[in-house]
């Protein structure tokens, strides 16, 4: 299970729990289905083993301020730098990226509802 935060806040409904493919080509094809894009890059979080994956490309565009996804840069460690366009959250384990645990999904839950 991964987690999918759109840019459009919703408080009734601010992520979405996804399902990912094991396989790495499926699975990357998945990522920019849900990410509507055609490259990622990967970011730290506040929470030591998770990360962003975002659309790289995500500030080349002149609309991409109405883009700003405030749930995800709220994960993000820098204040003055946000995250644009929906997000999925992952967790790294070395170099690999893997689904969350349900353990992650509480704390993150948790995270969001103490805060949004």
């Amino acid at each position: 299970m991964y987690i999918k935060i759109p840019y459009e806040f919703d408080p009734n409904n601010p992520f979405e729990v996804i399902d990912l493919p094991q396989d790495t080509s499926a699975w990357l094809k998945a990522v920019y289905k849900h990410l509507e894009c055609t490259t990622i890059d990967v970011a730290s979080t506040i929470f030591p083993d998770l990360v962003l994956v975002l659309d790289d490309n995500g500030k080349m565009t002149d609309d991409w301020p109405s883009k700003i996804n405030q749930l995800a840069s709220a994960l993000y460690p820098s204040f003055w730098d946000p995250i644009v366009g929906n997000v999925i959250l992952a967790r790294r384990s070395f170099s690999e990226l893997e689904p969350l645990t349900r353990e992650d999904i509480e704390q993150i839950t948790t995270f969001y509802a103490t805060r949004f």
